[in-house]
């Protein structure tokens, strides 16, 4: 399995590629415990990360937050039907497990790359 922090440079990379929290589907999940609604509230939290991190990080030029912000548009829709696909995996709780678990990390330990004991194998 790929390192935590990898899995965390990855995910802020890919981060800036999530939609914004107004234009999710969410009544399209189909159980608060399924993998769908696990992955929904870790991109959303990440999403609120990064935010954080653009409005404490000093002075950012408008327009670079305006072209992340339409970055994010759109793309966590998309990545979510990818990841419904998986709900009849056998590593389904495993990664729900993860997903919850970097949920529940705040935005300053997310920045801190720790290890996430129920990301590793």
């Amino acid at each position: 399995m790929v390192p935590t922090r990898y899995i965390f440079v990855g995910v802020t990379i890919a981060v800036l590629a999530l939609t914004s929290r107004g234009t999710l589907a969410e009544a399209d999940i189909a159980s608060e415990d399924s993998l769908a609604s696990a992955f929904l509230a870790q991109c959303l939290h990440m999403q609120d990360c990064v935010r954080e991190r653009m409005a404490t990080g000093g002075t950012m030029d408008p327009a670079l937050v305006q072209m992340i912000e339409a970055g994010m548009t759109g793309q966590c829709e998309a990545q979510l039907q990818k990841i419904s696909q998986y709900e009849a995996s056998p590593h389904t709780q495993k990664l729900k497990d993860c997903y919850q678990a970097m949920t529940a990390l705040s935005c300053a330990e997310h920045a801190a790359q720790p290890s996430v004991p129920a990301c590793e194998q």
